[in-house]
């Protein structure tokens, strides 16, 4: 396989500031711009007539399959834990937690059974501002096709557009700022601070990200107008301000914690199991357009943001979608470097095409399979509904259960847990009791803990029965006269200790 000269940054504007040459003069560029837009239409030729609505489609059939998949099993339709600890935040938010309020007014005003068409039609709004933006920008059309299919056949792009999630606004503040930011007009460059300073609510390395992105919007059109760049700026100096007023002011952290228990590569490579990931083929393909792009002086400037996102995700994983975007990015020029150079063999051309769609599709398939049971299911929100009905005399105690658990407990049970997982860096002595008293077998250990942090209801299911044996520990000592059952259905009981 031998390569085409140096690809022209695909994902860069258009440089039209050339003047006085022969409008009718052939230009190589544009000759090789057409070769890979009649390259990837080959590839693409389903999606690439309508592209728009091509992906649209291809967006809501993804979207809706785990949604069909929870409502025919009787399961609630928001699903993971992230969404029940902003839905409980909305319902207690006071003036530290403003940022809740259009959240609180939402969800006072609609009906429960449709909450979910919220994250959902934040994700469309977004991906339509996003075509707008790209126009705005100039990116060549073929580079914002094939991101954009990358990324909305992500495990994490459809995970974060089904849920209540700090990044479902951040896409909607970036795009909409960028797009704001992008206009001819010189008001809408004015708003554009608004939704810039809002993505420094989640945490002081998203604000650091968004900064980033800023200084490379900034170095790619410096050359337009004073008055722009002016206004760029004042945006960048706003933001921040904004990143050191929530922080000192608003308690932001440096990262936001996950909100369900990780590992590295997991949570990585959806291929793996975790709750969402990155297919592998679509970091194959990031890396492929790493190995390349490194020596060409047009991608510098993307080098700027990646230091930053390696060492995010390495301290929280909760920092993946950022990661993912900046994946997706260099994904799109992997793969449009790939088809755009020719092949001495066309046959393989076209297999490696299809084993990496495939890989990729596979990938999604696979976490369409098990995203439904990311939880909760109707059998759990039954039993703490039950929890909420039936006080027991002292409804203002804590509950011990697995911490991811402790999300549902609040919304659902309107009852506080021990600790939640997003806290566990926060409150590690809490981590530890609960630890030591589900791992004890001595009752001098275990009943002295559970009175001095007021623990009396136990809530078990089969998440908390799988990370702790049943012969031994907190299960071993149920046995004992001091506990009590009193709930049990379909697995899941709730205990009290007398």
């Amino acid at each position: 396989m031998s390569s085409d000269q140096n690809m022209e940054d695909d994902s860069s504007p258009r440089n039209d500031n050339k003047k006085g040459e022969d409008s009718n003069k052939e230009n190589p560029k544009d000759n090789n711009n057409d070769k890979r837009k009649e390259e990837l239409s080959k590839y693409f030729s389903i999606f690439y007539r309508y592209p728009k609505s091509s992906l649209l489609i291809l967006l809501l059939i993804l979207i809706a399959l785990p949604l069909i998949s929870n409502f025919v099993k009787g399961n609630p339709l928001l699903i993971g834990p992230e969404n029940y600890y902003h839905l409980y935040q909305a319902q207690i938010s006071t003036g530290i937690t403003f940022y809740y309020y259009p959240l609180h007014w939402f969800t006072s005003y609609v009906p429960e059974k449709i909450f979910f068409l919220l994250p959902i039609s934040i994700t469309f709004l977004t991906i339509i501002l996003w075509f707008s933006c790209a126009r705005r920008l100039e990116l060549k059309e073929e580079f914002t096709f094939v991101f954009t299919l990358l990324l909305i056949t992500s495990p994490v792009f459809i995970f974060t557009s089904i849920t209540f999630s700090f990044y479902t606004l951040f896409c909607l503040f970036l795009v909409s700022g960028f797009w704001l930011l992008s206009s001819d007009a010189q008001l809408p460059r004015y708003i554009a601070i608004l939704p810039f300073v809002l993505t420094t609510i989640i945490d002081v390395c998203t604000s650091f990200f968004v900064l980033i992105l800023l200084l490379i919007y900034y170095l790619y059109y410096y050359k337009r107008s004073l008055e722009h760049k002016r206004m760029l700026i004042i945006i960048i100096g706003v933001t921040i301000f904004g990143t050191i007023f929530n922080s000192l002011l608003l308690r932001v952290p440096l990262l936001q914690e996950p909100f369900h228990p990780t590992s590295l590569l997991p949570e990585l490579i959806s291929d793996l199991g975790g709750e969402s990931g990155i297919p592998f083929f679509t970091l194959l393909l990031a890396l492929l357009a790493v190995s390349f792009s490194w020596k060409d002086k047009k991608y510098r400037y993307a080098y700027l943001i990646l230091p930053l996102v390696i060492i995010a995700y390495l301290l929280s994983q909760h920092f993946l979608f950022p990661l993912f975007l900046v994946v997706a990015f260099f994904s799109a020029l992997g793969l449009i470097h790939l088809f755009s150079s020719s092949w001495s063999l066309p046959s393989l051309k076209k297999f490696t095409f299809w084993l990496l769609m495939l890989g990729i599709f596979f990938s999604l398939l696979t976490y369409m399979n098990r995203v439904s049971d990311t939880g909760p299911s109707a059998v759990e929100v039954d039993s703490l509904h039950w929890i909420r009905d039936n006080p027991q005399d002292n409804s203002n105690q804590r509950i011990l259960s697995a911490p991811e658990n402790g999300y549902y407990l609040e919304y659902f049970a309107q009852r506080q847990p021990l600790y939640e997982y997003h806290l566990a860096s926060t409150y590690p002595g809490l981590v530890n009791t609960s630890e030591e008293i589900f791992a004890s077998t001595y009752i001098s250990t275990t009943f002295p803990l559970l009175q001095q942090y007021d623990l009396y209801l136990f809530y078990l299911d089969p998440k908390t029965r799988e990370r702790y044996p049943s012969d031994q520990g907190l299960f071993f000592l149920l046995k004992n006269e001091r506990f009590k059952m009193l709930y049990s259905h379909e697995n899941i009981e709730v205990w009290q200790f007398e």
